[in-house]
């Protein structure tokens, strides 16, 4: 995580305008650091929290072929369960947060409309 957010730095102080972190920023903690990061630059955050059912989860892992993967399919479902245990709630205190229930594409174009709208 620490990596991935002096990345994200190192692009918004080279000038860039919007950055996207995909990670899985499980606990508050690292969230806040974010915020802290970007408050104190003027820049906005949108947190895409995406969950997606057990029983999707396992239908896709089952549909490809996971050789060109880091993790098998059964390590792959282990970290799942494990980050929906230890994944601390979000406190959407300034409406940065949209929560997509990912068993499909349709919410998509409702990602992006609450993106721009907060830019």
């Amino acid at each position: 995580y620490q990596k991935a957010l002096q990345h994200a730095q190192s692009l918004f102080l080279g000038g860039a305008r919007l950055v996207v972190m995909d990670e899985v920023f499980h606990l508050a903690a690292l969230r806040e650091k974010v915020e802290c990061f970007c408050g104190e630059r003027g820049i906005n955050v949108v947190w895409v929290e995406v969950r997606c059912p057990y029983s999707v989860v396992v239908a896709r892992l089952n549909r490809c072929d996971r050789d060109a993967h880091l993790l098998s399919r059964d390590e792959a479902l282990l970290m799942y369960r494990m980050f929906s245990e230890i994944f601390e709630p979000f406190e959407d205190k300034r409406g940065s947060h949209i929560l997509v229930q990912n068993v499909g594409f349709a919410a998509i174009d409702h990602i992006v409309r609450f993106i721009q709208a907060r830019m």
